[in-house]
This record gives structure tokens, C-alpha cells and sequence, in this order.
């Protein structure tokens, strides 16, 4: 370098604010800049050949031999526009002994040398390791925080004078608050209940004098941000720092819906056992039991007063019946009034009026509904009234009164279940009641029925027996008549002879039907069977009724199989039941109308029917025609005759035999009545 170019470089560089080393072609130092010297210490002299680079700057053998051989070869082997890209960081050790963190850049000049700029980037370093300490230490609590915000419980933690410097995303929702409402303050001072403030102050004293290790289960009302309170669970530990006392860190599980849980399955517990001893209070009276469910209803309610009370059947008058023992010994009234028009009343007929349960939690403040209270009558503060209902009418209505705390739809489920219980129990035993004294009455009526029925009985038997007697003659004579015994009759003789002898036979057939009936009742009658052929039966007592009837029998058609079984009866009363069906069909069809009697056999039975076109029946009247002295409107009984015992009469002779009877029938279109009897069996 030439000597005045040398003066101008080495007073430009000796203003610089980075350290300046000038170096020849064989690394030997030529220069070194003011603040080179300020800098590491050295000047010139200490540094003027490669060796004493080695031996002063890089201390550490290994390493700064390392660095200084590779600056030797990078400066020996690269060109200059390379060797600008290769800034170099290492340690050098200052004259004094301090290691200083560097940065060196090489450069070569024009005329060989070269130039090494030293920037200390010590500073820069610790710097850089504070901000990557810090970013760990932000990531390892995010990480943290992220663990904690996704815990199901309350986690807080507090320094040694109470305050919060940690909370979860749990706590924030429970208590109600954000971590910045919160963070720096005391949270048991902020979101204690007043009233247990002193529990958490007593329990923080005893950590910070190391009293107790830890807390568990214990629990106490938080109070959140919105004024409401949440029962938490709590688990405490201390924080300890150089064995001193730090602070505390809690979790804690919100167990407010558990316990009010726990605490309806109780009163439900509590109120089916009262029910369940209602039940059993069967020896009590109504009034026993419904003071009873009164005590229940106070005590399940956590009240102090109740009463109970009635309504009548227009929902408009009250009539008190029972009041709870406390309100008796707290309430100074001379005379109770019982009876209170329902418009009249205050705010504990609302419950009445709107058909609902009325909670009011205020009393104590002006309404416009209180009326006052009665002279000696206690102070209440809260109320609840609910109505009782029998399916849409109210029935009775409970009410109950100065609670501790609000009352709530809890308080409205539990009294109104048990009072619906009570009634549902009262009604029961009215009805039991009214069922016993109607089956007495219905006893005494069926006592007094069946003294008049015997008597109806024996009457029927003297006058049956009285009438059949006389009959015999007149049937007799009438018949002697009738065949010219007794002499000649002319027409109008012989009309009036034939006249009384089919009313003697009508009325012979009723008195053998009475008979009959009596023996039935009694149990004394005896079918004495033989086998039947069912068509020569039927035909012979068509033959029979033609020589009464005249020729309206002649004109009956029959569609008998020819080949139908024999059947087992007592030919008497069979006749009896044919007789009286084929009468029927006679009497209710027109002349114009038909008549047809068919048998076949059927699955073991004879199947009978007896079809006519006359008046039919109703489908009213249908499901009545085989009961005992049953007439089908009395206009046709005046017109066409009849005692209503014919077919009652059928159908305990054909079922006797074993048999079935049964009528189908459409009101003028005509009748069919079919029979089923038995077949015989022939050994």
C-alpha cells in the first residue's frame, strides 16, 4: 500500500466504530484501528505475526486453533467477492482476559492485504438468549394454560397475600367473571358469600402458618358475578418457594346441580314416605289425615306455617279446614274465620283465582293484593299457594309460608304431588265410603227383593194350583161340547164352544209355563229324555196346531233333511218350545206373509231354524227378548198378546237340554230364531 494512500486508509479506519485489522498476504498484522485496540486491548505489537494471533486472541486451543485455520484458508483460497459472504462468528479473548462474542468479515484489497472488521455481537447474544428464554417460558405457559382451560374443573392460584395470579377458563365460567376482572385481586374476598367470608380467611391462615398440608372436600357457596351462588367442592394445596410460603393453589368442582339433585331425591324420598303413611292411617278420620299431610307439606318445604283449605262446588267460597301446629302457637286470634268469599281474599287466593301455583317471594313489600291481617295474626314474609284439582275443577287449595330462603318450582312439585296424594286418598276413602253404604243399602234391598220374590213365588204356586183345578172342567166340558156329547150345536154354538176351548188350551199352556219357571227357580224340575226324530216331531206338531189354528198352520213350509240324526229331550217341553216360536211367527206375520221351518244337521247338533217374513224386531229391543217377563212395546203386546215369559221359557228348556237358542231379526223384514240341540248318543 502505498505510503500516503496507508495515511488516508489508516485515518479512515481509526474513525470507525468497528474494531479494524489490517493483514499482508501472510496473515501477519500490519494494523490495527484505535477501536481495535479500545476494544479487545491489544495493540500492534501483540499481534504482529500469526503466532501471536494464536497464542493472545484464541485461548481455547482447539477451538481458536479451528477458527484461525479456517480463516487462513478462506483467505487464502477465495476470492474477494466469495469471502464477502462468509461472515464468520466465534469468541476472541480480550488483553484483560474477557471473552467477547464476535462477528469477523473478511475482505481483500486490491493490493493483497487483508482486512478483518470485528463486530462484538456480545449484547446481540444475550439479548437473543433472553428473548428465546422467554419465548419457551411464554410457550411452556401457553401450553400450560391450554391444559388448565380444558380441565372440567375450577383451578385458581393465588400469591401469598390472597391474591389471583391464575385462573382457568372453568373458574372464569363458574364464578362468572373474565381472568382481567379477576387477575391481582382477592378472589375470596370478591366471590365469598358474606356469610362464610370468615371460612376461606381462617383456612388461608392455617397454610400460611404451615397449620395444614392440604384441604380436601371441603364445601362452601361461592358467590358469582351475577349475585347468584354455586356450591363448590374445593381441593387445596400450598405453593411453596425456598421453603416459604407462596400462596395456595385450588380446584374445584361446581356441585351446585348434584346436591340440589340430591336434595329433591330426598323430599321425594320424604314425600313418598309421607304417602305411603297415609295410606296407612286407615283407622284415622279425613281430618287426622289431612293435618297429617299439612306438617308434611311445612317440613318438605323447609317453611314454618301452612293451611289448608276447601273449595266449594262454583270455586267462589273458601272454607279453611286445617292450620300447621306453628301457625296455631304464633298467630294470637281470638276467633278464626273459616269461610272467605274467594274475590274477597288476598294475595293467597291469587292461586285460586288464576288456577295455578302463586309463589310470592316479596311480602314485605307493598302489593296491591294484601288486605291486611287479621289482629294477632303473625308477620309473613314469603308465600306459596297451590290448587288442588279433581280432573279440571278445583277442589282444595295449600299454602305454606315464610321459607329461610325463596321459594321455587321445587317447593310448587313437592307440595303439589303430595296434596294431589292426599285427595287422590280421600277421594278413595269417600268412595269407599259411599261404595260401603250403598252395598248395605243395596243388601237390604236385595233382602227385602228376595222376601218378595218367595212370596211372588208361593203366590204363583196357590194361584197356578187354584186355577188348574177348575180349568181341568172347563177344558173337559168344553171339549164334550165341542164333539157333540152333549148334544147337537148349531154354528153360532159351536163357534163359541171352539173359542173356549183354544183359550182353555192358551190358558193350560200358561199355567204349565208358570209351573214350569217355579220348578226352575226351586231346582225341582226333571226332564225325563227319549230319543226324538226331529222331522216326524215337528211335522206331527204342525198336524196338532193346524187342528187349533185352523189352516193358517197349513200354509208353513218346512225344509227338513230327510236323514237328520236322532236327538235326546223330554218331548213335553220340546213341544212346548216349537209350539211357542211357530205361535210367535203366526202372531207377528201378516197372512200374506211366510213361514218356513228348516233342519239340518250341524257338527254334532241339530240346527233348527224358524224363519218368518212378519214384523221383525228391533236392534234396541233384540238383546232383550229371552229375558223373564220382557215385552216388546206395549202397543204390540195389546194388539198381538203375550205374557213375556214364552221365549225365557225357550231358552231355559233348550239350554237345559244342552242346546243354544239365539234370535236374528230387522225391523219389518222378519225374524229367524235358530235352535241347536245335542245329537244322541247310542251306546
Amino acid at each position: 500500500m502505498p505510503e500516503q494512500s496507508e495515511i488516508n486508509f489508516k485515518n479512515a479506519v481509526d474513525h470507525l466504530p468497528m474494531a479494524v485489522a489490517l493483514l499482508d498476504s501472510q496473515l501477519n498484522t500490519i494494523y490495527v484501528n484505535k477501536r481495535f485496540t479500545d476494544f479487545f486491548g491489544y495493540a500492534l505489537s501483540d499481534l504482529s505475526s500469526f503466532d501471536k494471533w494464536w497464542g493472545a486472541v484464541y485461548s481455547d486451543g482447539s477451538a481458536g486453533n479451528e477458527l484461525i485455520r479456517f480463516c487462513y484458508d478462506l483467505v487464502k483460497n477465495t476470492d474477494s467477492d466469495e469471502l464477502a459472504n462468509f461472515p464468520i462468528e466465534g469468541s476472541l479473548r480480550c488483553k484483560d482476559g474477557s471473552v467477547k462474542d464476535i462477528e469477523i468479515h473478511f475482505s481483500k484489497l486490491d493490493d493483497g492485504h487483508n482486512q478483518l472488521l470485528f463486530n462484538d455481537v456480545t449484547k446481540n447474544k444475550a439479548i437473543a438468549a433472553r428473548e428465546r428464554a422467554y419465548d419457551d417460558l411464554k410457550k411452556e405457559k401457553e401450553t400450560a394454560q391450554r391444559y388448565l382451560d380444558i380441565a372440567d374443573v375450577m383451578i385458581i392460584a393465588t400469591d401469598s397475600a390472597m391474591n389471583l395470579n391464575l385462573i382457568n377458563k372453568k373458574g372464569c365460567e363458574v364464578l362468572g367473571y373474565s381472568e382481567a376482572e379477576l387477575f391481582g385481586k382477592n378472589p375470596f374476598e370478591l366471590c365469598a358469600a358474606e356469610a362464610y367470608r370468615h371460612h376461606y380467611l381462617n383456612y388461608f391462615v392455617q397454610f400460611m402458618k404451615g397449620e395444614i398440608d392440604t384441604l380436601n372436600d371441603v364445601e362452601l357457596p361461592a358467590l358469582t358475578k351475577s349475585g347468584k351462588e354455586r356450591l363448590i367442592r374445593y381441593h387445596v394445596t400450598p405453593i411453596s418457594e425456598n421453603d416459604e410460603f407462596a400462596g395456595v393453589l385450588v380446584s374445584g368442582n361446581d356441585v351446585t346441580e348434584r346436591k340440589m339433585a340430591e336434595k329433591a331425591l330426598l323430599l321425594d324420598e320424604s314425600r313418598l314416605e309421607a304417602l305411603v303413611e297415609l295410606n296407612h292411617m286407615v283407622k284415622s278420620t279425613d281430618r287426622q289425615i289431612i293435618h297429617f299431610a299439612l306438617e308434611k307439606a311445612v317440613e318438605l318445604t323447609g317453611s314454618q306455617v301452612g293451611y289448608i283449605g276447601f273449595v266449594n262446588e262454583d270455586e267462589s267460597v273458601l272454607s279453611m279446614h286445617s292450620w300447621s301446629e306453628s301457625t296455631k302457637d304464633k298467630c294470637n286470634i281470638d276467633n278464626y274465620q273459616t269461610e272467605y268469599v274467594i274475590e274477597d281474599t288476598g294475595i293467597w287466593g291469587e292461586a285460586i283465582r288464576q288456577g295455578r301455583p302463586i309463589i310470592t317471594n316479596n311480602l314485605l313489600d307493598p302489593n296491591p293484593l294484601k288486605k291486611g291481617y287479621p289482629n294477632g295474626h303473625m308477620e309473613i314474609r314469603n308465600h306459596l299457594g297451590a290448587p288442588i284439582f279433581d280432573d279440571d275443577k278445583i277442589v282444595s287449595i295449600v299454602g305454606v309460608g315464610n321459607k329461610g330462603t325463596n321459594y321455587d318450582t321445587s317447593d310448587i312439585r313437592q307440595i303439589s304431588l303430595l296434596m294431589e296424594g292426599l285427595w287422590k286418598i280421600i277421594k278413595k276413602r269417600q268412595d269407599e265410603t259411599s261404595l260401603k253404604a250403598y252395598a248395605e243399602e243395596l243388601t237390604g234391598k236385595n233382602r227385602e227383593l228376595a222376601s218378595l220374590d218367595i212370596q211372588k213365588d208361593e203366590f204363583l204356586a196357590n194361584v197356578t194350583h187354584e186355577l188348574k183345578t177348575p180349568l181341568v172342567s172347563i177344558k173337559g166340558y168344553s171339549d164334550l161340547l165341542s164333539e157333540g156329547h152333549l148334544g147337537v150345536l148349531n154354528e153360532g154354538q159351536k163357534k163359541g164352544v171352539d173359542s173356549i176351548v183354544q183359550g182353555s188350551q192358551r190358558l193350560g199352556r200358561l199355567i204349565d209355563s208358570i209351573l214350569y219357571l217355579q220348578n226352575v227357580h226351586s231346582g225341582t224340575v226333571e226332564y225325563n229324555t227319549d230319543m226324538i226324530f226331529i222331522k216326524d216331531f215337528i211335522e206331527k206338531l204342525l198336524y196338532d196346531m193346524t187342528l187349533i189354528m185352523g189352516d193358517r198352520v197349513t200354509k208353513i213350509k218346512t225344509n227338513i233333511c230327510e236323514s237328520l240324526p236322532l236327538i235326546w229331550g223330554n218331548p213335553t217341553y220340546i213341544e212346548q218350545v216349537f209350539f211357542h216360536i211357530i205361535d210367535n211367527a203366526l202372531k207377528f206375520t201378516p197372512n200374506t206373509g211366510n213361514i218356513e221351518v228348516s233342519a239340518f244337521p250341524e257338527e254334532g247338533s241339530v240346527h233348527i231354524i224358524v224363519e218368518d217374513s212378519g214384523i221383525g224386531i228391533s236392534p234396541e229391543e233384540l238383546p232383550h227378548i229371552f229375558k223373564r217377563f220382557y215385552q216388546i212395546d206395549g202397543s204390540r203386546t195389546r194388539r198381538y198378546g203375550g205374557n213375556g215369559l214364552g221365549l225365557h221359557l225357550c231358552k231355559s228348556i233348550i239350554e237345559a237340554h244342552g242346546g243354544n237358542i239365539r234370535a236374528e231379526s230387522e225391523e219389518g223384514k222378519g225374524t229367524k230364531i235358530h235352535i241347536t240341540l245335542p245329537l244322541a248318543v247310542i251306546d
